[in-house]
């Protein structure tokens, strides 16, 4: 399994799993696996959600992989537990957080421009240009784009949060406009 499932007493677990449906062993089997679903939680971090919110899809995770375990099939509760923790936080991140669908090619291509861009910085004292971030890639100057702005799409600003409360204020549609102009007639020349 992974780290936060080894500081977990397995057998500790399956005991009370073996219990299920008593009353004190799921509120004991509750207390025991929550580390887990804090862990798992955490690997959902920087997402557009707060830390808290995510510990609380974890926990329902949690809730629900008690309730919905069934020991007659021969699983292991972590394994179970594991999966229905993780599933609820995807269904979280993606039903509530992302509101543009990204490819998962672009996505993975946007982790390595970052990484190029990263070490052409360090390697040329500079910003690196579009064709110099494709040439270090191996991909297309479109590609280079595509992952580059996509990276800044996955993950809104929540438009609930203004003012003084940290959150972001928005740009008037107006210009949004403006800067996307802008940026268009000066990316042939950062090719």
């Amino acid at each position: 399994m992974n780290a936060a499932a080894a500081r977990i007493d397995e057998d500790k677990v399956a005991e009370l799993a073996e219990r299920l449906p008593d009353v004190e062993a799921r509120a004991s089997l509750l207390e025991v696996c929550q580390p887990l679903a804090d862990r798992l939680a955490r690997r959902f971090d920087g997402r557009g959600e707060s830390h808290e919110d995510l510990v609380q899809v974890a926990s329902i995770g949690l809730l629900k992989a008690v309730s919905g375990f069934d020991r007659s099939r021969g699983d292991a509760f972590m394994a179970y537990a594991l999966s229905s923790i993780v599933g609820e936080l995807r269904h979280h991140v993606r039903d509530r957080i992302r509101t543009v669908r990204v490819p998962r090619g672009v996505r993975a291509n946007s982790l390595e421009v970052d990484y190029a861009i990263d070490r052409l910085c360090q390697r040329l004292g500079r910003s690196p240009k579009i064709s110099e971030i494709a040439a270090e890639t191996g991909l297309s100057a479109q590609q280079v784009l595509d992952a580059h702005t996509s990276a800044r799409i996955a993950v809104p600003a929540s438009i609930d949060e203004l003012g003084d409360e940290g959150g972001v204020e928005l740009p008037a549609p107006r210009d949004q406009y403006a800067f996307l102009t802008e940026w268009m007639a000066v990316a042939p020349a950062l090719e």
